[in-house]
C-alpha cells in the first residue's frame, strides 16, 4: 500500500504484512555483509555524531550498541566518554575487524547474547538503523529493555504506518525497491509492552533521499524518574541542517 509522507518526506510504499519467513532471510542476508563500511571513510557522518553526543550527554558509566558492525560508532564515542564501551552484532566478519582495527570490546551474537549479561548489564543501550532490520523484533526490544539500567536509545527509520518498506522515492522522485528487509515499526508501543516509557522524539535525517528522512531518535526508560527529566532542554537538540 502506499503511505502517504509525513511531514513532507519522500513517497514510501510500506507492505502492511510482515512475512514471517523474513526472519532467516535477514540473518542469511546480514551475517557476512559488507553493504555497511566498516569505517567512516570521510569522516563520521552528521546522525553519528549527533547520537555519540546524546549518549556521552548522559555520562553513563558503560555503554552497549546492539548491532555494532564493526564498531565504527563505538570508535566515535569512544573520545566523548570513559565509559565501558562493548559491542554485539550477528556479522562475525565486522566483528573480527573492529577488534583489530579499532580494538573494541566486541562480541558475536543477537539478542539471544543479552540475557546472560545480566539485567541492568549497561546504563545505556543503543541501536543505529538496527530494529528496523528485524521483521518480528518483539524479543528484542525485550532484551534491550532488560539489559539497560538507565536509557535505551534508538535511531531507526519510524513512519504512521507499520510493515515492511516495499518501495521508496529515489531522486528522480519515481518509486524504487527499498533497502533489504526494512521496516516501519511502533516503537513506543513494542517498548511500553517491555516495560520502558518514550522520554524524547528528535527526528533526524540521515540523509535527503529515499527512507533516509524518516530517521528518528528515540529514547527510552523503565525507569519513572527518568519521565520527569526534561530531555530536550538538557540536550538543545535541534533539527539538523542536510
Amino acid at each position: 500500500m502506499g503511505a502517504p509522507p509525513d511531514d513532507g518526506l519522500p513517497n514510501v510504499e510500506v507492505r502492511p504484512t510482515i512475512d514471517p519467513s523474513d526472519v532467516e532471510g535477514v540473518r542469511s542476508f546480514y551475517v557476512n555483509s559488507t553493504v555497511q563500511p566498516f569505517r567512516y571513510e570521510n569522516g563520521p557522518e552528521a546522525y553519528s555524531t549527533f547520537i555519540a553526543e546524546t549518549i556521552a550527554s548522559f555520562t553513563p558509566s558503560s555503554v552497549l550498541e546492539f548491532g555494532c558492525g564493526s564498531g565504527r560508532n563505538l570508535a566515535l564515542l569512544r573520545g566523548l566518554t570513559p565509559a565501558r564501551l562493548v559491542g554485539v552484532d550477528v556479522n562475525p566478519t565486522a566483528i573480527a575487524w573492529g577488534r583489530d582495527n579499532f580494538g573494541l570490546d566486541l562480541y558475536v551474537g543477537d539478542e539471544n547474547w543479552l540475557p546472560p549479561q545480566g539485567r541492568n548489564a549497561f546504563a545505556i543501550v543503543y541501536t543505529v538503523s538496527v530494529i528496523d532490520h528485524i521483521p518480528m523484533p518483539e524479543i528484542a526490544v525485550a532484551a534491550l529493555v532488560a539489559a539497560a539500567s538507565e536509557l535505551v536509545v534508538i535511531y531507526e527509520i519510524m513512519h504512521s504506518v507499520t510493515g515492511r518498506l516495499a518501495r521508496m522515492e529515489d531522486g528522480e522522485g519515481k518509486l524504487s525497491e527499498g533497502y533489504p528487509f526494512s521496516y516501519f515499526h511502533d516503537y513506543p508501543r513494542l517498548f511500553a509492552a517491555a516495560g520502558a516509557w518514550l522520554l524524547a522524539d528528535v527526528g533526524f535525517p540521515a540523509a535527503q533521499t529515499g527512507a533516509m528522512p524518516y530517521y528518528r531518535l528515540h529514547i527510552y526508560s523503565k525507569r519513572q524518574e527518568w519521565r520527569r527529566q526534561n530531555l530536550v532542554r538538557r540536550l538543545g537538540l535541534q533539527r539538523p541542517t542536510i
